[in-house]
């Protein structure tokens, strides 16, 4: 028994023009015999002492039309049937037509076979004197068992679907049933069973099926790194990928299977799945481990579809390698996928026990914050409580003492001074405390009104023995609605702040700028000092509760002056910002008008 191919490459459309051609193995077909619409083979048997079958198959399914002719007569035995032509007997279960032929004479037996092909550059022949071989026999357990396993994952994978709503289910399901359906058409099987009379509408079916498979895995892709941050480009490199899908499919639709198939080789095995691979790799917040397996797997898929198409452009001497390859991709994506699918319900089992353990250190944490901040609260008026009724004392005798000596300059009126002074220390530090838990706990009352920035800024200064040092500039009106206990204790600590820290007898600068748009008035308040011997500020921790710098410890204070300058900014919606430079610290508030209605 011997099988030959016309290696002519041009189309040969007459018997007359076959029976001329040179004929050879499969393996010596030119790329542009290949891609030749119209093909011809030539099988050739040999009987000696008796009569004989002969079986001629013809694959694969997807041939628009087949023929077979008698060498010795040229009169046409079968045909013509394909995907053009209704149902008929000779249409096989297994991916092709079958033929069988009496062979009534001894002697050898010449046959030639027309196929008019589907835009695809495959087609083969097979011819045996037996009427079933082993090896279709095995094909056809092969091709059930194959069928058996992708209907039972589409089946579990629906119905996960159905249950859970879990998108990554479904979107597996799609491609599962897609590769179920591809098959089925294919091997002709759906087209004998549910559609005989309509083999277009089969075609075009398969032809669907086919050119969506790279869209199908773009969006499977999309739906694993969905949780992740992907690159920028990501999403409109996907978009375009399902645009040149439909263009696929378009052409496919008016015809052009050839720019087609092209389209699918340039894009669909290999400048989209390259691009999956990249967006993996890019994306930041995935696991090292994950990424591997996601790379693993699309690595895997492109590089199995990729053999299979060099398998079917470069044949070997074994027309049906490319249908045993075939096999084998359909065999292993569906693992592929099942496996990525598996471990990516691990690795969100994992990111939920993480996300849970986080939860609870914060929960955790949150409760301790907050037990911390009822027993400062706590503490706090209790010292409050039992230290302002000796300090309101303290400062009684003391004006009492005081004025008990006429003269100014004795010493025990300047350590009368000095004890009042210190009483009023800690007078204010306690207030401060107590401003602190009352903002920690919400408790202030917000009272927007209408203040004069002069008159509030002279009665600030005033309060401040060395209130000459500090020089006011105002720019814009001299009015502005805020909440004015807010706005005299953000600006008192700011200016003791300088006046405590700057170089000596050195310049305050306090300047006032109101500006308005059309919606509201901003202001904004600059306090700028030279930087003393105790240096500048940490930037990172200068707003901190209880932050001093270690050089400042000799000066008097409780830490808290610049956390509540920033707190009370937050609460009347401005930001405070600080600068510094070689000789200078600047503070800037810039905070939003605000009225009653607000």
């Amino acid at each position: 028994m011997l099988v030959q191919y016309c290696l002519d490459g041009q189309d040969i459309e007459t018997l007359k023009e076959a029976a001329a051609c040179q004929y050879g193995n499969y393996g010596d077909l030119s790329l542009k015999m290949r891609y030749a619409s119209t093909r011809w083979a030539k099988v050739t048997a040999q009987t000696v002492d008796r009569p004989g079958l002969l079986t001629i198959h013809v694959a694969p399914h997807l041939l628009q039309e087949v023929e077979i002719y008698d060498g010795q007569t040229g009169a046409g035995l079968a045909g013509p049937i394909g995907t053009q032509y209704p149902y008929s007997s000779e249409h096989g279960l297994l991916a092709g037509y079958t033929f069988a032929f009496d062979l009534d004479t001894a002697g050898q037996h010449t046959f030639y076979v027309r196929m008019v092909t589907y835009g695809l550059p495959y087609s083969f022949v097979e011819a045996s004197l037996d009427p079933v071989t082993a090896q279709e026999q095995n094909q056809q357990i092969g091709l059930g068992i194959h069928l058996g396993v992708l209907g039972l994952l589409t089946l579990i994978s629906t119905t996960v679907y159905i249950a859970t709503r879990s998108r990554i289910m479904g979107v597996f399901a799609l491609n599962i049933l897609s590769l179920l359906l591809s098959i089925l058409l294919g091997s002709g099987l759906m087209y004998v069973y549910l559609w005989p009379n309509s083999p277009g509408f089969n075609e075009w079916l398969f032809t669907t099926l086919f050119y969506l498979k790279p869209a199908l895995w773009v969006l499977l892709a999309q739906t694993f790194l969905l949780p992740y941050q992907t690159p920028n480009w990501y999403r409109p490199a996907c978009n375009i990928a399902y645009v040149v899908v439909l263009l696929m499919l378009g052409l496919s639709w008016l015809g052009h299977k050839e720019i087609s198939n092209w389209l699918m080789l340039v894009f669909g095995v290999t400048l989209i799945p390259l691009m999956q691979l990249v967006a993996i790799r890019e994306t930041s917040d995935i696991r090292a481990l994950y990424r591997r397996i996601l790379m693993l797997g699309y690595g895997l898929g492109a590089l199995v579809m990729w053999i299979g198409l060099l398998i079917t452009l470069y044949p070997s001497d074994n027309p049906r390698l490319p249908i045993q390859l075939s096999r084998l991709v359909d065999y292993v994506n569906p693992i592929v996928l099942l496996a990525l699918v598996m471990f990516h319900y691990r690795e969100t089992v994992t990111q939920l026990a993480v996300a849970e353990e986080e939860n609870l250190t914060m929960r955790l944490g949150l409760e301790f914050e907050q037990r911390l901040r009822e027993e400062r609260k706590l503490m706090i008026d209790m010292l409050t409580h039992e230290l302002k009724n000796p300090l309101a004392s303290i400062s009684m005798a003391m004006g009492s003492l005081s004025n008990a000596f006429k003269d100014s300059d004795s010493p025990v009126k300047r350590r009368l001074k000095n004890i009042d002074q210190s009483v009023r220390s800690m007078d204010l530090v306690l207030e401060r405390c107590n401003l602190m838990n009352q903002l920690d706990h919400s408790a202030l009352p917000f009272s927007p009104e209408t203040v004069n920035l002069r008159n509030v800024m002279s009665n600030i200064i005033e309060r401040f023995a060395e209130g000459d040092r500090v020089s006011l500039h105002f720019s814009g009106s001299d009015t502005f609605a805020t909440d004015p206990q807010f706005f005299q204790m953000m600006v008192s600590n700011l200016i003791e702040n300088a006046l405590k820290y700057s170089a000596p007898n050195s310049e305050i600068k306090v300047s006032m700028t109101q500006s308005a748009t059309n919606e509201t008035s901003r202001l904004v308040i600059e306090v700028k000092n030279q930087i003393g011997s105790h240096g500048f500020p940490d930037k990172a921790q200068v707003f901190a509760r209880f932050y001093r710098h270690p050089s400042a410890r000799d000066k008097a204070g409780s830490g808290v002056g610049l956390y509540l300058v920033k707190a009370l900014t937050k609460l009347l919606n401005g930001r405070i910002t600080y600068e510094h430079d070689t000789e200078h610290v600047v503070f800037r508030i810039e905070l939003p008008e605000t009225t009653s209605d607000a």
